[in-house]
């Protein structure tokens, strides 16, 4: 769940920008000025370790000029930037899944073999956030074998009493911990782990309200010893803890909720594991006023890390629900309002604020518009909205097949499944989905994927877009982390700049002026299917076909990206690139 935004499309002049340690695909490129160095192309990052024999054409090249509207990208030289933490780029997911078998790693078939390569494809160092609306279905049993809960075909309403009736759901075990733990293990990723709070119960147990009831406290002391557990078992990879979910849509008082988040902390804290790191409050909104009710008292605010909050676009059940309505919610001013606020409110805590659960729609998005391929260039848009706004991360939510609430659409209506990063059924990764492929080009704009220290994010004037007639186009802007000294950490560090052509017809040429003098550019496209041999895509309304330089991203975590010749800069070290309507660039300048 989260606020509903109400807001215009993005301007026609958009500065924006974005810095970080980079370090990209080598040998991805796509321009009118491309001359070949070499007959052989460097070996692309995340991909395949063998390079190819020879640079693959690209198709974009053979679109006449006459096709263009030109459009400029000046970088300037003076840049401030903020940091953007190793873990910025993060999923999220329900606490259901943990009783099914996605994340166990110990034989070759098992799901979470896949899983793994697939995080590790993103980053080297990301964030795993699990909890949200399950948490209410998912019920500790310290003595169970694992693998108790509710799945398609296997409906035997394991879950508590919801409203006196009995509801899909199941038990989280030590065992379920365990695979989580194992799987994580294998990546260098971090947990958020969320324990339900009393009110998640309050539909199953209404006796949990009452602080000095025999059921609060036994689900004080159930969270104790879920939480002591999962901390053990983590040990360095748990981040945090996190109490309750969108407490807010919940409708819960700040009167209530307070006491009851430093009664569960508390006590938590106390457990034989001495958790020291909390998150929260996980509201449904970032303007909520429970932030405030958090962060301003003394006792909670010393207590929490980070303050985290969850953010979607409307309902997907909504016929405004459109693929223009959510492109031009990817970055508009109401949300950098609300953004700037959560960031002055977060002031208080070491970690800052995140995005823990976002997504387009909530009910699992929209069919044909969540699933698209416009919500690939949201989720790009989006990732560097966040991120130059101070977020220090942003976790996309996933839904599998065992929500409790997909399974059953009387607990909360129906869901449709189509905004996930990645298609889960049976305890399987089966398809990666158009949000993962914005949140890879994000990644490899940081170089995420292949770089552990982190970058920075320069601010929004320092990339200048000039667009003619109102094309809605947009640029960024990724620079190396400086070190000490004020130079690059690294002399292969270059900079990156994206730009995203929202338009669904119009084609652009991008004049480029990258504010450095370099050599050569390489780079790589996000589009909607192979781009044919006339320049064609399948457009914004490409449904599940996202590629990154005309290749699909493998559920193994395989990725071997066509390598094109690299850009050579004009006397005034200006690149020229073209972009197709409908689809992003990553440039990479060295």
């Amino acid at each position: 769940m989260s606020e509903k935004n109400t807001s215009t499309p993005c301007l026609r002049l958009l500065v924006s920008l974005t810095a970080l340690s980079c370090s990209m695909l080598a040998g991805c490129g796509g321009g009118i000025t491309a001359v070949t160095a070499s007959n052989t192309a460097p070996p692309p990052a995340g991909g395949s370790s063998t390079p190819p024999a020879q640079f693959a054409s690209d198709n974009v090249n053979q679109m006449p000029d006459s096709a263009f509207a030109t459009v400029s990208v000046a970088v300037s030289t003076q840049i401030a930037a903020v940091p953007v933490l190793p873990n910025f780029i993060g999923l999220s997911w329900e606490k259901s899944v943990i009783y099914s078998p996605l994340f166990h790693v110990q034989n070759p078939g098992d799901g979470g073999n896949n899983l793994y390569k697939l995080l590790n494809l993103l980053s080297l160092r990301g964030s795993f956030r699990i909890g949200a609306n399950s948490l209410a279905y998912a019920v500790w049993d310290p003595s169970g074998t694992g693998g108790y809960g509710d799945k398609p075909g296997d409906i035997k309403d394991r879950g508590p009493l919801i409203n006196g009736q009995p509801s899909p759901g199941g038990k989280v075990s030590p065992p379920d911990i365990d695979a989580l733990a194992q799987m994580i293990h294998n990546t260098g990723w971090n947990v958020i782990y969320a324990v339900p709070a009393s009110y998640n119960f309050f539909k199953s147990d209404p006796t949990a309200k009452t602080f000095n009831s025999p059921s609060y406290a036994s689900d004080i002391a159930a969270d104790v010893q879920e939480a002591s557990y999962a901390a053990g078992a983590l040990g360095s990879a748990l981040y945090g803890m996190e109490i309750g979910n969108e407490p807010d849509i919940a409708g819960i008082a700040s009167t209530y909720y307070l006491p009851d988040w430093l009664n569960y902390a508390k006590a938590i804290q106390g457990s034989p594991q001495k958790i020291a790191r909390f998150v929260g409050p996980a509201t449904g909104s970032l303007t909520s006023s429970l932030i405030n009710t958090i962060v301003s008292d003394s006792v909670a605010s010393g207590l929490l890390t980070q303050v985290t909050a969850h953010r979607y676009l409307g309902s997907g059940a909504a016929s405004s629900s459109t693929i223009a309505d959510m492109l031009s919610k990817a970055c508009p001013s109401s949300l950098q309002t609300s953004m700037a606020s959560l960031e002055q409110a977060s002031k208080s805590v070491s970690d800052g604020w995140r995005l823990d659960e976002t997504n387009s729609y909530y009910a699992g998005g929209r069919v044909g518009v969540s699933d698209s391929f416009a919500s690939s260039l949201w989720t790009l848009e989006y990732m560097f909205c966040a991120a130059q706004q101070g977020a220090h991360g942003i976790n996309f939510h996933v839904q599998d097949d065992t929500n409790p609430e997909q399974l059953d659409p009387t607990l909360n209506g129906t869901f449709q499944n189509a905004y996930t990063p990645l298609q889960i059924s049976k305890g399987q990764v089966t398809k990666v989905m158009p949000v993962f492929y914005g949140m890879k080009l994000f990644s490899l704009a940081l170089q995420a994927d292949s770089n552990s220290q982190g970058a920075s994010v320069v601010s929004p004037q320092s990339v200048v877009v000039s667009v003619p007639d109102g094309l809605q186009v947009v640029a960024f802007a990724v620079i190396p982390n400086a070190g000490s000294n004020g130079k690059s950490q690294s002399a292969s560090e270059v900079e990156s700049i994206v730009i995203i052509n929202k338009e669904p017809t119009q084609a652009i040429k991008a004049n480029i002026n990258p504010g450095m003098t370099s050599q050569s550019a390489d780079y790589i496209r996000l589009t909607s299917g192979p781009v044919s041999t006339s320049g064609a895509t399948a457009g914004l309304q490409g449904v599940q076909n996202s590629v990154l330089n005309n290749q699909l991203i493998n559920v193994n975590g395989s990725w071997q990206p066509e390598s094109y010749a690299p850009l050579t800069p004009d006397s005034s070290d200006n690149y020229s690139v073209k972009v197709p309507a409908a689809s992003a660039i990553l440039l990479r300048v060295r």
